[in-house]
């Protein structure tokens, strides 16, 4: 048996990006930190799904984009984190 991993950024880039575009954190020229994570390719496809959809619909903020049932992908507490990210 054998799970394959991505790398999952914390927030996600999308997300981050756009933060990183708010007039505070310019003006103080901060962008938000990231850091990566283990996250399986299935719900590496659903994040991404998720983020790429709220995208092209040009939602204002992404870090609220949810996903119903699967938003708990974006910022809830997975086993992965354990590790300590990178």
């Amino acid at each position: 048996l054998s799970t394959k991993f991505h790398g999952d950024h914390i927030p996600p880039v999308s997300v981050a990006k756009q933060m990183s575009q708010q007039t505070w954190r310019k003006f103080l020229d901060l962008t938000v930190p990231q850091k990566f994570y283990p996250q399986c390719v299935n719900c590496s496809g659903k994040q991404g799904s998720l983020l790429s959809k709220a995208v092209n619909e040009g939602m204002r903020n992404l870090s609220r984009a949810g996903g119903g049932k699967d938003g708990y992908f974006h910022s809830n507490f997975r086993i992965g984190h354990l590790t300590g990210g990178a």
